[in-house]
């Protein structure tokens, strides 16, 4: 592999910027293309299940989507969040995010990932407890249901969705057709599906390198033909450079 790796950074703006940025410092070429967008969405459900249940025990949120678009909800219809809510994020940026909306104390796993976060003992022991899940349209359904399996009364509301991008992708499947990308990144399964959307026609998206961020990303990446995978521990800008340089020694 050449000495500056060229990435195709896949995340979706503007949270692909930081980590593009932090490539270049350490000597890669991040091609950024960000695959899906993210747009505020608010089903009825959603407004219902908040003006029935005003009070919940815990507030969860699964992104930084999830806080940007949820956070001004959950003030709106559960009042108080800093005294009367126990507040828990699904990794450390999404925990970063809402301490900057100025909320302390947010329980979040050091694996950045559903399981990680169902692993921590607080929400072991959730048995007639009432939790709020913000979340993206069509989100995975792990945390609700293993909740629910626990006892807990839960209220999955969905405050944005996610959108194969529209922009001209021309110059990328040229970039890939004659080998000037040496590495893709996928840190969702989302992102992976858009990616084969993209670049059906491009046979070599799948023999480059994938780097993924999860188990479940890796299987569905191994399932879909995906022969070169590095999984790294989480989403983190850090692991994803570390995973880089591992790549590139």
């Amino acid at each position: 592999m050449p000495k500056s790796l060229r990435i195709l950074v896949t995340r979706p703006s503007p949270y692909n910027e930081e980590l593009c940025q932090l490539l270049r410092t350490n000597g890669y070429n991040p091609i950024a293309l960000p695959v899906i967008t993210l747009n505020k969405w608010l089903a009825a459900s959603t407004l219902q299940q908040l003006k029935q249940r005003t009070s919940y025990h815990w507030l969860i949120f699964i992104s930084q989507a999830a806080v940007l678009y949820g956070l001004e909800l959950a003030t709106t219809y559960c009042g108080s969040i800093t005294t009367n809510y126990n507040i828990a994020a699904i990794g450390a940026t999404t925990a970063t995010a809402l301490q900057q909306a100025g909320y302390q104390h947010i329980l979040y796993p050091q694996q950045w990932s559903s399981e990680g976060l169902l692993a921590l003992s607080p929400l072991k022991q959730v048995r007639q407890q009432s939790i709020a899940i913000f979340c993206g349209r069509n989100t995975n359904d792990l945390l609700a249901i293993t909740l629910r399996a626990r006892g807990a009364q839960v209220s999955l509301l969905p405050v944005y969705q996610r959108q194969l991008t529209t922009v001209d992708i021309t110059s990328y499947q040229y970039l890939l057709a004659n080998n000037l990308i040496d590495v893709i990144m996928a840190t969702s399964v989302e992102i992976l599906t858009g990616l084969q959307q993209l670049f059906a026609s491009t046979p070599q998206l799948k023999h480059l390198p994938l780097l993924v961020t999860s188990q479940r990303i890796m299987l569905a990446a191994t399932m879909q033909g995906f022969n070169n995978c590095l999984l790294v521990a989480d989403a983190s800008s850090n692991n994803i450079l570390q995973g880089l340089q591992q790549l590139r020694s």
